[in-house]
């Protein structure tokens, strides 16, 4: 067979090359696998017509022209017939008339040479494997197996240096002999084929003209199976009749056209026809790189003005050469027309093919403000849907633009990583970094009334600090919520500034404003049933009104003097409205209390000696004592009689106290006159159940009878004393008879009571924890007993009496103790205590474990606090808050202290020490063999700051991690590595013991 040497189309695609003017030694990369094109900065250039690069089939037994046997091997010949060349790639794939990248591989290469090798690239293709200047190369390429044989055109791109470079060039195709893909077996003669099939095919085309389009038509007996086609004797390509193509790139001029068909049979006909290209023309390529359309065009007239448009779409001016971005355009075939405009006014027209790729492009920027990371996108097609990844962890989907809070990552450089699809099928990544500052955040609200303000704020992390200043004065410590007096402070708007500090680090100032407004403040006095109201305000008032029980209000003035006799006893309330001459509406509401009244009127008589006391009240009477001429109060009942014959002569005073129904207390005062030569004075007492009667005569008694209420009339002396326990209850009459030695008798009848009787007898002691412990020890079974300190209304409570006094100013109290035993009879004590205000203060750490980071520390007190101060190890105190929190990474191993000194709401102070202990740096290191060098890494509980190593006891000199030692410069034998890991405060030695054999191997 004579040799057939045919131009093969040969897919060749550009390397990435290392630096200017010189190809990858290493052959080109895979990101070039789908479009051909290196990432070059110039841009590709166009072949031209013809094209100096070539390849041709040197052997390979075609069994006809442009055709190949399945499963055997063709040697392809690349060479150039102009300039030499450095790199080279090429690829077969399913025929098509422009490059398709996603188009299906066919056949591969194989074997390699001295100047090219296999590149894997979906299915073995073919590159450089040298960056030498190239004038020709050998390729072999074997044909896909039999049932599987296909249309192929051989792409190829070449690198003539790194800014002259052709991509995407294409030659003639190969069909495959049906015989040999199908069965297997050829057919050699026609006798073999049916009858019918015997009958040669006829092939005739015409061919066209028009606007730079050349229109070709054929007329054949049997339908092809398969057509080529060939112009000027080019390499052949694929093509399907009838067809129309772009003569771009043809000279003027006759030209011919070969058609070679294959019919079912396998049997091929080929026809030609000539045509001419005459008057100006217009010749335009087009190359696609990622998602721009590129455009250049030439005329062999003047063009003034363009025109372009994409598949139907209006044409619009344009500037050749001609850049459009499609990655907005759908996947797959498109058609570009130009139009140009000569100065002869001749519109010349061209419309070439372009195949765009299906792609997402994605440009974010992403920004940290205030914790919260937003993540801005552009992208070339809209995205259907999005996976974001930080720091490569929980993938998660996602929504663009995208935001989130970053407030729990740690402070410094993070990635983000975002994965979208787009609604045209395509994927696209983007990835960048974004940084995390430490931050604090920090929200505050104010409310003020005339004399206090109060800051409250709420803080994202805990706080270390915080200094406060109003109207910009100068900043001082404060705790928070924030209480000041504002009396000092002008009428009006003010400002109040925190600057607080994180335990992070960070810091957060925030300014909030608050008014001191106009102000009213009033205070009541009683003398008697008179109310007194007294107020002070920011400015002169007009427009007075007062109001008393929120009932009608009325003009008043101030001070403001009324009666309240006519008001019920308990609560009421008087509000104070007013006007100020600025305008500003204030007002004040004074409460105050009225007492129970209750009144007592009493009234006497006296005939023979016996003094009659009768009284009247406003209110049933509880509890009533009488004295006698400024004596001692007793209980008494009224009315009463009482026999004053044994007064002396003269003026004498009855007192008597009685306590109403409703608590009010009321006196009544009586004077009587006994005159002179009345008869003897006895008086009478009960105490404990024993009765006194004490007597005064002006004679001397030879002889003396008593008897008691009439009964049991005995002998008895004077002072008369005797114990009636067996006498019940009330009013009882003891009756002298005195036989005077002046030969005179006397009678006297002394009148006493017997009641019933309470003594209470009660103590107390306050222990270390603040608390008053009330003991008291009645005469009788008690049936009620309330408490009450100071002015406090009291309350019902039990014996023993315990009472929390911590919240309690300091100084003297009194506490009042009322009980009433089951025999109806009441019984005060009062009791007077100095509290000495304390607080007690417990503070623990959160655990008990070695701490090797954050410490915290909890504290409980007995009281509010105030303000507290901490300290650790003996560094200057400093407002703190609880939990106390504090970073003591930096700190030394070992037991360390923190001294927490507060103040509580009732100026008591308490001191509490806390032991802490900080672990120790324990430090470990592991070791490998890689080659001649022996490699050490080393890890620790804490931030490693240096190393220090020494190998086999010698000087200590400081080394980085991870620690390289090279094996050839140790003798054999047996080594020791100390390692020396150090961290803030802290230090830890690890040694590593290896040995080297005689042969140079490591044993670890």
């Amino acid at each position: 067979m004579v040799p057939l040497y045919v131009s093969i189309g040969l897919l060749v695609q550009l390397t990435l090359l290392a630096y200017p003017l010189r190809a990858n030694p290493t052959g080109a990369p895979l990101a070039a696998c789908s479009t051909l094109v290196p990432s070059h900065y110039a841009s590709p250039t166009p072949c031209g017509e013809p094209c100096p690069y070539k390849i041709s089939v040197i052997s390979g037994n075609l069994p006809r022209p442009f055709s190949y046997r399945c499963g055997v091997q063709l040697e392809l010949q690349l060479q150039t017939s102009g300039p030499p060349f450095k790199g080279l790639v090429v690829q077969s794939r399913i025929s098509s008339a422009t490059f398709d990248g996603s188009s299906s591989f066919v056949g591969s290469f194989v074997s390699g040479g001295s100047d090219w090798k296999i590149w894997n690239c979906g299915s073995p293709s073919a590159t450089h494997s040298s960056g030498s200047l190239k004038t020709s190369v050998n390729l072999t390429w074997k044909a896909p197996g039999v049932g599987s044989g296909k249309n192929v055109t051989f792409w190829y791109s070449i690198v003539a240096d790194y800014a002259t470079y052709y991509v995407q060039l294409k030659g003639p195709d190969l069909v495959p002999y049906l015989q040999s893909c199908t069965s297997g077996q050829e057919t050699s003669s026609l006798e073999s084929l049916p009858l019918n099939d015997q009958v040669a095919n006829t092939l005739v085309c015409h061919s066209d003209v028009r606007n730079n389009l050349l229109n070709v038509s054929c007329e054949y007996s049997r339908p092809p199976s398969n057509t080529l086609c060939s112009i000027d004797l080019q390499p052949f390509y694929q093509c399907k009749l009838p067809f129309t193509r772009s003569l771009t790139g043809l000279p003027s001029g006759a030209h011919t056209l070969t058609v070679l068909t294959t019919d079912a049979r396998g049997a091929n006909t080929t026809t030609t026809t000539r045509f001419n290209i005459t008057g100006p023309r217009l010749s335009c390529t087009v190359l696609t790189v990622s998602t721009m359309l590129n455009v250049r065009c030439t005329s062999d007239a003047t063009g003034i003005a363009a025109k372009c448009s994409i598949d139907q779409d209006t044409p619009k001016p344009c500037t050749i050469p001609y850049s459009k971005d499609i990655s907005s355009i759908a996947a797959g075939s498109h058609q570009i027309t130009i139009s140009i405009t000569t100065t002869t006014g001749t519109m010349l027209t061209t419309t070439e093919s372009f195949i765009a790729q299906a792609v997402l492009q994605l440009n974010c920027v992403a920004g940290v403000h205030d914790s919260i990371l937003s993540m801005n996108c552009n992208s070339s097609n809209p995205v259907k849907s999005a996976t974001c990844l930080i720091d490569g962890k929980a993938a998660h989907a996602c929504t663009l633009p995208y935001t989130r809070s970053v407030s729990a990552l740690s402070v410094g450089i993070h990635t983000i990583a975002i994965s979208a699809s787009g609604v045209n099928g395509v994927n696209g990544s983007f990835s960048t970094n974004f940084s995390v500052q430490a931050h604090l955040g920090l929200s505050c609200y104010t409310a003020a009334n005339s004399s206090i303000l109060v800051l409250t704020c709420t803080p994202d992390s805990p706080l270390l600090l915080t200094m406060c200043a109003i109207d910009g004065r100068v900043s001082t410590p404060c705790a928070l919520p924030y209480v000041r007096d504002i009396t000092g402070l002008a009428i009006g708007a003010h400002t109040i500034t925190v600057t607080a500090t994180g335990v992070n680090g960070a810091t957060a100032v925030v300014t909030e404003q608050f008014t001191r407004p106009e102000f009213l403040i009033c205070m009541e006095t009683f003398n008697s049933s008179i109310l007194t109201i007294h107020c002070n305000s920011s400015k002169a008032l007009k427009n007075v009104s007062c109001t008393l029980d929120n009932k009608e209000a009325h003009a008043c003035v101030l001070p403001y003097v009324r009666s309240v006799s006519s008001l019920s006893t308990g609560l009421h309330t008087m509000n104070i409205s007013a006007t100020t001459v600025t305008g500003v509406v204030v007002s004040y509401t004074v409460p105050f209390t009225l007492q129970a009244r209750f009144t007592l009127n009493c009234s006497r008589t006296l005939q023979k000696s016996m003094l009659s006391v009768s009284c009247s009240s406003s209110n049933p009477l509880v509890d009533i004592l009488c004295s006698l001429d400024s004596g001692v109060q007793r209980m008494c009942h009224v009315p009463f009689v009482f026999n004053a014959s044994s007064l002396r002569p003269g003026e004498h005073t009855v007192l008597i106290t009685a306590r109403g129904s409703n608590g009010a207390t009321a006196t009544s005062s009586l004077t009587f006159q006994i005159n002179a030569g009345d008869s003897m004075i006895c008086n009478s007492d009960v105490t404990d159940s024993v009765l006194n009667v004490a007597c005064n005569a002006g004679v001397q008694a030879n002889k003396i009878v008593c008897t008691i209420d009439g009964k049991g009339p005995h002998q008895c002396m004077l002072p008369y004393i005797r114990r009636v326990t067996s006498l019940s209850l009330g009013r009882h009459r003891l009756s002298l008879y005195l036989i005077g030695d002046n030969g005179r008798n006397t009678t006297v009848d002394v009148d006493f009571f017997i009641q019933a009787r309470l003594n209470l007898q009660c103590s107390y002691v306050i222990n270390e924890g603040a608390k008053l412990i009330v003991s008291c020890i009645p005469s009788e079974p008690l049936a009620r007993v309330t408490c009450g300190i100071n002015n406090e209304t009291s309350q019902s409570c039990s014996l023993p009496y315990t009472r929390d006094v911590s919240i309690l100013p300091q100084g003297i109290h009194t506490l009042t103790v009322s009980a009433t035993g089951t025999n109806n009879v009441s019984s005060i004590s009062v009791l007077s205590f100095n509290n000495a205000a304390t607080i007690s203060l417990n503070c623990v750490t959160a655990s008990d474990a070695p701490i090797d980071s954050i410490l915290v520390v909890n504290c409980i007190s007995s009281v509010p606090l105030s303000s507290a101060t901490c300290a650790v190890d003996g560094e200057m105190p400093l407002p703190c808050v609880f939990p106390y929190v504090k970073n003591v990474t930096s700190f030394p191993s070992g037991v360390h202290v923190v001294a927490i000194s507060a103040i509580g709401t009732n100026r008591a102070s308490s001191v509490a020490l806390v032991h802490f202990s900080v672990v120790d740096l324990i430090a470990s290191c592991s070791r490998a063999v890689d080659g001649p060098n022996l490699y050490i890494t080393c890890d620790a509980n804490y931030p490693i700051q240096f190393t220090s190593c020494a190998i086999d006891q010698g000087q200590q000199k400081q080394c980085d991690l991870p620690i390289t030692l090279p094996m050839e410069s140790l003798s054999k034998g047996i080594h020791l590595l100390n390692i020396t890991v150090n961290a803030v405060n802290k230090s830890a030695n690890v040694s590593v013991r290896f040995m080297i054999n005689g042969d140079g191997s490591v044993v670890l």
